[in-house]
């Protein structure tokens, strides 16, 4: 737990340890709102990591609804008026997080996995989210092929915009969905 409950949120944090799990650091707050995180560290840059998770709150104080309802894709009148996929990155060793380039996506497509290989190619798979015309089973995939700095969108150089890139259907409908 954070030590200031005084925050709204989910308080997702990561502890580190540079010795093998001997010791282990102080918490370092990912983001406040976020939950359900998948990291992977770049294979050629352990300072570099990537971290896709699940964006989800409530309208704050002072905030249009209508502008956030359209930014996120939920339906009008939703209590929870975030409720997406997010990528954040670290490039200090995970002592800080900012959200990646376009880095927030469709509404519901919340739970996600990282592989990150050795030749710098990053395969998030993620679910299909909730569209307005219901739910979306399908396990989704956005592939990057240089660690992360552009993303595969059927163009030559890509988008350095997470959520322009293009998403690849895996899996159809999934067992237990």
């Amino acid at each position: 737990q954070m030590a200031d409950q005084s925050i709204p949120g989910f308080h997702e944090t990561i502890i580190r340890s540079t010795d093998g799990g001997k010791t282990w650091g102080d918490p370092t707050l990912m983001n406040q709102y976020v939950a359900e995180t998948s990291l992977a560290i770049d294979p050629n840059d352990s300072t570099h990591i990537l971290a896709v998770t699940r964006m989800q709150r409530m309208l704050l104080p002072g905030e249009n609804r209508a502008t956030v309802e359209s930014l996120t894709g939920l339906p009008a009148g939703t209590a929870w008026v975030y409720k997406n996929g997010m990528l954040l990155e670290s490039n200090d060793s995970g002592n800080t997080f900012h959200e990646a380039a376009g880095g927030l996506i469709g509404a519901g497509q919340a739970r996600g996995t990282l592989l990150w290989t050795a030749n710098d190619t990053v395969v998030i798979a993620h679910t299909g989210g909730n569209p307005p015309q219901g739910p979306d089973v399908r396990v989704l995939a956005r592939i990057s092929l240089d660690g992360g700095d552009t993303w595969v969108n059927g163009t030559i150089g890509g988008t350095s915009q997470y959520n322009q890139s293009t998403t690849f259907e895996l899996v159809p409908s999934p067992p237990g969905h």
